[in-house]
Order: structure tokens, then sequence, then C-alpha cells
């Protein structure tokens, strides 16, 4: 009786901790539209069960985001520059706040993998090889000492094996053929929303040719929104294939049913807008993101951080430093 009842109280423990580990992520995840956010409907149940695997063993709960490609090469309209800046370390100390508080509810606490994605699109985005080291390196400095692990497609492969050796690798074990993805893009909310965003990300992202009409770029952007897609989703299932138990984040739109669950990278920043695509801003004390074209035509201060361009703030105070 004393044994059955112990373990009734440990099992007790054990939803309370799972609970509350999942109250505090709704205060960091991305709700979508009512009708295609299905976070309530079956999405908190399939992230419970995920959790409870690890609560059940006394582990680290794992997250895994893949994200923080390279900073958009269009530092005229979008970014400050090719390094990562206030709006990455804004972003990753986000994931810290989480962290921290998971490890206030949850003694073990949580991992968070964030596995950069630069190299899977380097050569679609026609960025150097220097440019999305020397930021990933950077972000790996700026998330030093914390429960953030940053890792590249490199880390996944023998030491030996080159950025296109390792590509083509990924590719061949876990891509799929265009027809495949296709059929996903019509018949996958959540693949469909990845493949719109991401060539809708495309018409601005890159710099193209003068004289294109805006069909003509909506057009070439769709092909590298394809391309894009299908590296995307070989690099999911590489992921998934190493931590087959972590719960997915995404910095794009989902659905939330359990597969991937959107990531709010700012607090209360509203909108889909990325630490890398954007500038951060700091107004009336909050923090934002937007394009750095957008900052300074509403005459936003550019603020310096050592002799890097950092961020934006309205005006001058104790309340719009970074902190």
């Amino acid at each position: 009786m004393d044994r059955e009842k112990t373990i009734n109280n440990w099992g007790g423990v054990m939803s309370q901790q799972t609970d509350q580990l999942i109250s505090i992520f709704e205060q960091f995840r991305k709700p979508g539209k009512p009708s295609e956010d299905l976070f309530e409907a079956v999405g908190r149940e399939a992230m419970k069960r995920k959790i409870e695997c690890f609560v059940c063993d006394g582990k680290p709960v794992e997250f895994v985001l893949s994200a923080f490609p390279a900073k958009s090469p269009n530092h005229t309209e979008k970014t400050l520059g090719p390094l990562p800046d206030g709006a990455e370390e804004v972003a990753l100390g986000n994931f810290v706040r989480f962290a921290n508080l998971c490890t206030d509810a949850y003694e073990p606490g949580v991992v968070v993998r964030v596995v950069t994605d630069g190299l899977v699109f380097r050569d679609i985005l026609h960025l150097s090889e220097q440019a999305v080291t020397q930021y990933h390196e950077r972000c790996v400095r700026m998330a030093a000492g914390t429960p953030i692990k940053i890792m590249t497609l490199l880390d996944f492969f023998h030491d030996d094996l080159t950025i296109e050796t390792a590509l083509k690798s990924m590719l061949d074990q876990f891509g799929q053929s265009e027809e495949e993805i296709n059929d996903r893009i019509r018949l996958e909310p959540d693949t469909n929303m990845l493949y719109c965003g991401l060539s809708r990300f495309m018409q601005t992202d890159i710099v193209w040719p003068e004289g294109l009409s805006m069909s003509q770029i909506r057009k070439r952007a769709g092909r590298v929104g394809k391309q894009m897609l299908m590296r995307s989703e070989a690099f999911s299932r590489l992921i998934t294939h190493h931590y087959p138990d972590a719960v997915r984040l995404s910095c794009h739109p989902s659905t939330k049913a359990g597969i991937k669950y959107s990531w709010q990278f700012i607090p209360g920043n509203i909108g889909w807008n990325t630490p890398w695509h954007n500038v951060l801003c700091v107004v009336n004390g909050r923090y934002t993101l937007m394009r750095r074209v957008d900052a300074e035509e509403q005459g936003f201060e550019l603020v310096y951080k050592g002799d890097q361009p950092y961020y934006f703030r309205d005006h001058p105070s104790p309340e719009t430093d970074l902190v």
C-alpha cells in the first residue's frame, strides 16, 4: 500500500512538473491565427507526452531549433551588417530566460539546441563560407556559459567531411524529390506555410538584378523558396534522426499540432520577424524587430557596441539601453 501510494505521489509530481514546464513554454510560443493554431486542440497534449519522457527519467528536457543561418545580405534595407548584433543578443537571451524559468520549476532544467542552418542554404543565398562561419562563431560566443548549445551541419558528420560532402550526404539520406515536396506543399498545412514564408522572404532578402518586374521577382523567389524548402526538410529529418525525442521549435508559422512549435524570439514582439532578417529597436522601452530602412525612416538613433552598429533606439535614456 505504501509503495503504491509513493508511486502515485511520484506520478503526481511528474505530471505537475510537466504542466509547469508547458505553462512556462506558453509564455514564449508564437501564437498563430485562431483558425490555424492547433496548440490547444492537440499540440499541448503532444508536447506533454514528449516532456513527460524526460521528466520521468529525471533528465533535462531537450528542445531543438533550426535557425540563425546568417545575416541577410541585404544590409542596405534589412540588416546592419554580416555579424550578430543586438537582435541576436536579445533573442539568445530570451532562450536563457526560458531555460532559467524551467530550471526553477524542474531542477534538471532544459537544453536548447540551436542548429544553425547557414551552411545548408549558403550556396542558394549566395553567402560566402566566411560570412556564415563568422556569424555562427559569434553566436557561439554569445551563448557561452548558458544552456544554449549552438551546432551546425558539420556536427552531424565526421570531422574530415567538407561542407559540400556533408550537404550531399544529408540530401542523399534524408532528401525528398521535388514531386514529393510538391505533394507535401499541397497536402500539409505546415509545409505549405513554410514554403509560402520562404518564397516571400526571398523577394526582399536577395538583391535581384535591376530591371526585373515584381512578377519576375516573385517567380524567381518561388523557385528559390522551393530549393530552400527541399534543403530545409532534409535538414529537419537529419535533426529528428539524431534527436527523435526532443521538442522541435520553429522560426516559421506552424499549426503547432505537435510536429513543431513556433517560437517567439523577442519578448513581446508581434509578427514573424527574425533577428537575422532585421534590426533590433528599443521603442518606448520595449524591444521590437524591423527592417533597417524602417528604423532609419522613423529617425531612430543607431547605437554602437564598440565599433559595431548594434541596434536602434527611439531616444537616448536608460530605458532605451540594451540590457
